[in-house]
Parts: C-alpha cells; structure tokens; sequence
C-alpha cells in the first residue's frame, strides 16, 4: 500500500509524511517516558507500558512508510547500467 501512494502521490510526500509520523512518535515517547519517570503509581505504570506498545507499534509504521520509498528514490538515483 505504501508504495503504489508513493507512486501515485510522489515519494517524496510519502517520506515526509512517514518522517513526521517518525518525530511526532518521539515526542509521545520522550512524554511517556518522563511520565513514567515522576509517577510511582503502578496503574500508571500499567497504562505507560500499553503506550510504549503503542509507541513501538508507531516506530514500526513510521519506518514502513519511509524505508520503501527512501529505497526506490535510491534506486532512481542510480543510473541504470550501475544497479545491481
């Protein structure tokens, strides 16, 4: 899915998109983190651990958005006779 809309929309949208998804997930988790940090209540402990799951479950689909576009603007880069 992720590469035919950077085929229809251009790879370079796709890649800005996934990267502010990539920096707004740091933002949540740096927050998290510093939650986690100042709270000794173990239900909050709890909730922190489901928002981590989110958070890496975040990492996952910001990297898949930005890696298959970053390597086909790579590919495009190289000159035809030079792939491999």
């Amino acid at each position: 899915p992720v590469g035919y809309l950077a085929d229809r929309v251009g790879r370079s949208k796709v890649i800005r998109a996934g990267g502010i998804l990539l920096l707004l997930t740091t933002v949540v988790q740096v927050w998290v983190m510093e939650w986690v940090g100042t709270s000794p209540d173990h239900k909050q402990t709890e909730t922190a651990l489901f928002l981590l799951g989110m958070i890496m479950w975040l990492w996952g689909v910001g990297d898949g958005v930005v890696n298959g576009p970053c390597a086909a603007l790579y590919a495009d880069s190289t000159p035809r006779g030079e792939r491999s």
